[in-house]
C-alpha cells in the first residue's frame, strides 16, 4: 500500500470511529396482518403497534419494514425464514421453537361484548353468567378452545367485524375480543349505537403482545436486546405514552 492510500485508509478509520461517517442502517423485514387499531395497512403509521416498533427500531439504528399478510401466512413467513420477524404475538411454546420474543409491547384484556337491548337491562358482573349463551369466536382465536374447555357455548365466526353485526341481529349473544378492537369496530361501523353495547371482563389473564424475531437469524439475541432497551427508553421518556394517546388508546381504556 503506497503512502497516500495508507493515509486515506487511516483517515477513514478515524472518521468511522469518531462517528463522522455512519455505517448503513440495518434493515429488518417484519410480517404482520390486519387487526385494527393495533395494526392495519389502512391506519396512520399502520396502527399503534406498528408505529411503536418502527420508531423503537429507528432509535437503535435499525430500519423496520412491515409486510402485511393473512395472519397464518405472517406466522409461516417467520417460521420458514421469509421475514426476519413478526408482530404482535403472544409468547407460546410452539412459537418459541422458531422465534424469540421481546419484552411486552402492549398488555390488553380479552372482553365479552354484548348488545344490551337483547337482555332488557340485565347487567352482567361475572363471566360465568355468560355460560348459557352463545359466544362468537373469530377464526384463529385461541380463546375459543379455552372457552370450550371451561364449558362455554362457542360459535366460530369469520371476523370480529362480522361479530359486531351478529350481536345486533341476535345471531350470537356475546363476542370475545379485546376492548380496544371492539370499540374501534363499533365506532367505525355503528357509531350511533355505541351506547347500546356492553362489556364484561372475560376472566382470562391479560393478553401480552410482543415482537417475535426468527431464531434463524444469527444475531437475533442482539436485535432483541437492542429493541428491548429502546422500548424501555421510550417508556421512561414518555414517548410511549404520547404514541398510545395519539392513536386514541386512552379512550379505549387500554392497558400498557
Amino acid at each position: 500500500m503506497n503512502k497516500k492510500l495508507k493515509i486515506l485508509h487511516l483517515l477513514c478509520l478515524f472518521l468511522l470511529s469518531a462517528g463522522y461517517v455512519k455505517a448503513e442502517m440495518k434493515t429488518i423485514s417484519l410480517s404482520t396482518g390486519e387487526w385494527p387499531p393495533y395494526v392495519s395497512e389502512h391506519l396512520h403509521a399502520n396502527g399503534v403497534v406498528s408505529e411503536l416498533i418502527t420508531k423503537i427500531f429507528k432509535s437503535v439504528e435499525i430500519k423496520a419494514e412491515s409486510n402485511f399478510y393473512p395472519w397464518n401466512r405472517a406466522l409461516l413467513s417467520v417460521k420458514k425464514g421469509g421475514d426476519e420477524g413478526s408482530y404482535p404475538w403472544r409468547k407460546q411454546p410452539d412459537r418459541e421453537e422458531f422465534g424469540a420474543f421481546s419484552d411486552v409491547i402492549i398488555s390488553t384484556d380479552m372482553t365479552f361484548i354484548y348488545y344490551k337491548k337483547h337482555f332488557k337491562g340485565k347487567e352482567f358482573r361475572d363471566p360465568l353468567e355468560v355460560k348459557p349463551y352463545v359466544v362468537g369466536v373469530p377464526f384463529g382465536y385461541a380463546q375459543g378452545e379455552d372457552l370450550r374447555k371451561l364449558g362455554y357455548r362457542c360459535q366460530s365466526i369469520p371476523s370480529s367485524a362480522n361479530g359486531i353485526f351478529m350481536l345486533m341481529k341476535g345471531n350470537i349473544s356475546f363476542l370475545i375480543e379485546t376492548r380496544a378492537v371492539a370499540m374501534y369496530l363499533i365506532r367505525q361501523h355503528l357509531a350511533e349505537h355505541e351506547a347500546e353495547f356492553g362489556t364484561l371482563h372475560s376472566g382470562f389473564p391479560p393478553l401480552l403482545l410482543r415482537l417475535m424475531i426468527s431464531k434463524k437469524i444469527p444475531e437475533y439475541k442482539i436485535l432483541l436486546e437492542r429493541f428491548n432497551k429502546g422500548l424501555a427508553r421510550f417508556k421512561a421518556s414518555g414517548e410511549y405514552d404520547r404514541i398510545m394517546n395519539r392513536h386514541g388508546f386512552a379512550v379505549y381504556g387500554q392497558n400498557k
